[in-house]
């Protein structure tokens, strides 16, 4: 078995945002990313079939509405977890199948910058998509 762990932090600051852009602009550079993302990452094999499990976090962010930036929504921690099994046979096939967001989290819903029918922002950090599953085949020479 192995694990794998990944950690960033973030912080970005504008020490001169020039006279072209807006509080808002600045606000959303500023505050827009997770100060903190991670990742997590377990796999083992058991001789044909081995198997991953990831865990993705997202930290808080937050938007503006407007350059008044009396409007801000503020966006919580996320969570989400991906799962995979292969199985391998007469040594150059091979099968995977899994799944992303296997519990199918989504992003709070955008308050500001959403329109024409969408629920979340799309620049949102965090996957919007919901849970995606797939099946994999591979053959080799």
């Amino acid at each position: 078995m192995s694990m794998a762990a990944a950690v960033n932090f973030n912080r970005t600051r504008m020490l001169d945002p020039g006279r072209f852009l807006f509080n808002e602009s600045q606000y959303d550079i500023e505050n827009g990313l997770p100060a903190m993302r991670g990742t997590l990452t377990a796999r083992h094999d058991w001789r044909t079939v081995d198997a991953m499990l990831r865990l993705r976090w997202f930290g808080k962010y937050s938007n503006a509405k407007t350059s008044l930036l009396e409007d801000i929504q503020h966006y919580g921690r996320e969570a989400m977890l991906d799962a995979q099994v292969g199985w391998t046979w007469r040594e150059r096939f091979r099968a995977l199948l899994g799944a992303e967001n296997l519990l199918d989290n989504y992003p709070a819903s955008a308050i500001y910058e959403s329109c024409c029918g969408m629920v979340y922002r799309r620049d949102s950090i965090v996957p919007w998509q919901g849970r995606m599953v797939y099946v994999q085949l591979q053959a080799w020479r």
